[in-house]
């Protein structure tokens, strides 16, 4: 074996590992750590961002020269290893009909070792463990391949897709680079027990999650618990309610959404406003009974309302909910998550 066939061993292997590092790194990297980079004038964060919304053409990419890097060599190194092998074999007396396919199976199993341990393994765990930054340094490289090999590419993802499209699996072109609701849990006390999170950190990221972890509905007040009032009344009624029942807001019935016209708050009554003249409802926000705490608590803040109506499916009243009771809701829940 002369220096040149050992140089184009390694040079083919080293081809591998990069098709190889740079699909696992496409694969692993994060939008939201490369978008900044990109932001800051990196051009190699642009192309990685470019390759991120082109999967299958990257993808078909670096599975073509992992293919091609293999049969190469496969077909350059088992025969010079196995050459190189069999004047070895053939001193140590081993009979000349056995002599080559021992040489060959040992070649073929050196050159399958080299390829998967330096050709893939290495390169792979490389990846995985910076993903970010092999893909900063690898995914531009594949993109100039893809680019070069585009046509060809093109037919290779035509035709996987439409072996997709036959399964009923709908291909994708981007790579989801952000967790669910469902996955934020877990995530969040992942992070907290490797310690890279403290304790009021991780208390606020499970508040923040109990927002959308709760119905309204679980909070509300039942209509038939509820008090409200005619459009007809006055500051003197209103007032007069307040001291009788103990609250600050009723509803006020009428032909609005729910059946409600708005609602009233105690202030009202201080607003100037006649004795015997009616008071002006202030408008009163409808939510479905399913609604998070977190969609009611924005809806209220938009509205600038304290109180607001709960609605069934069929768009009845059903129930309210003070502003009060949102925030209770929410660090009640909020201690359960972070005790449980």
């Amino acid at each position: 074996m002369t220096l040149l066939d050992a140089l184009a061993i390694v040079v083919l292997l080293g081809v591998n590992g990069f098709f190889v590092g740079a699909e696992f790194a496409l694969i692993s990297a994060r939008r939201t750590q490369i978008e900044p980079l990109a932001k800051e004038g990196s051009r190699r964060a642009r192309a990685v961002l470019g390759a991120m919304d082109d999967v299958p053409l990257m993808l078909a990419a670096a599975q073509l020269g992992v293919t091609l890097a293999s049969l190469a060599l496969g077909a350059v190194g088992e025969p010079v290893l196995a050459h190189a092998l069999e004047p070895l074999f053939a001193t140590l007396g081993v009979p000349e009909a056995f002599v080559h396919p021992i040489a060959f199976a040992l070649a073929l199993l050196v050159i399958v070792s080299l390829h998967v341990i330096i050709g893939e393994m290495v390169p792979k765990n490389l990846s995985l463990a910076g993903p970010d930054q092999a893909a900063l340094w690898l995914v531009p490289s594949l993109r100039a391949v893809a680019r070069v090999t585009r046509p060809l590419l093109v037919a290779i993802n035509a035709i996987s897709a439409g072996v997709l499209r036959v399964l009923r699996i709908p291909p994708t072109d981007e790579i989801r680079s952000v967790f669910t609701s469902d996955e934020m849990p877990a995530v969040i006390q992942e992070s907290r027990r490797h310690l890279l999170l403290d304790q009021d950190e991780y208390d606020r990221m499970i508040a923040a999650l109990a927002l959308r972890g709760r119905a309204v509905a679980s909070v509300m007040v039942p209509v038939a618990e509820v008090v409200t009032l005619p459009t007809t009344t006055t500051a003197a009624d209103l007032q007069e309610y307040a001291g009788r029942h103990g609250h600050s807001r009723f509803p006020v019935r009428g032909d609005g959404p729910g059946g409600m016209a708005g609602y009233l708050h105690v202030l009202d009554a201080l607003n100037g406003h006649a004795p015997d003249e009616p008071l002006p409802a202030r408008p009163l926000p409808i939510v479905h009974r399913g609604a998070s705490l977190a969609d009611v608590l924005a809806t209220m803040r938009k509205r600038r309302a304290q109180l607001a109506g709960i609605s069934d499916d069929g768009g009845a009243l059903v129930g309210v909910v003070t502003l009060e009771d949102v925030l209770t809701g929410l660090l009640h829940h909020a201690q359960q998550e972070t005790s449980g």
